[in-house]
């Protein structure tokens, strides 16, 4: 029960803290790649250690890294899809469509990679989500290829992009988001 107590709060603080951190560094592939190194490294942990079971001085900080990792990669999935399709909820149900239709994959397929006790195959689950997590750096590094990540804040300034193919929107007290979705036309 506090293994779930310590997740949840770690996820919602991570929550809170990740979209600041994402603006300020402005690169959703490093993000994902350094959340990828703290991730697998807490999953090695538990692999390599005799026995992880009823060990909570290591389970609390795995769960806690476990926590944040998820709370880092679904701000990132938002932020992209937000940031390849303002303002399409097409994509953002597509998005969710997709990521339900795997986890239900996920756990059908899960019964075979568990151990005779119930336990994760922490030789198949480790090797699974680096690669996966590569799949991520990979797909996020290509799909963001056209945007621009930096984010200005607008207020009664004036903001100059001298590159005329960007494609600018500006809400008066909102963030400056700017794609290069028109430069190909």
């Amino acid at each position: 029960l506090y293994l779930a107590a310590a997740y949840g709060v770690s996820s919602m603080a991570m929550s809170f803290a990740v979209g600041p951190i994402t603006d300020f560094v402005a690169n959703p592939t490093l993000i994902i790649t350094v959340d990828a190194v703290f991730h697998l490294g807490a999953l090695i942990a538990l692999w390599t250690h005799p026995n992880p079971v009823n060990n909570l001085g290591l389970l609390y900080p795995v769960y806690i890294i476990c926590a944040a990792s998820d709370a880092i990669l679904l701000n990132q999935a938002y932020k992209v899809i937000a940031g390849l399709f303002q303002a399409n909820s097409t994509a953002y149900a597509a998005y969710k469509f997709h990521s339900s239709l795997m986890i239900g994959v996920a756990f059908f397929v899960s019964k075979q990679m568990l151990t005779s006790n119930g336990f994760p195959r922490m030789e198949i689950w480790v090797p699974l989500l680096a690669i996966l997590f590569i799949g991520a750096i990979v797909g996020t590094y290509f799909a963001t290829l056209g945007l621009a990540w930096k984010v200005e804040h607008v207020n009664d300034e004036v903001i100059v992009i001298d590159n005329p193919k960007v494609n600018v929107e500006v809400i008066e007290g909102e963030h400056l988001l700017a794609t290069k979705s028109n430069a190909l036309a």
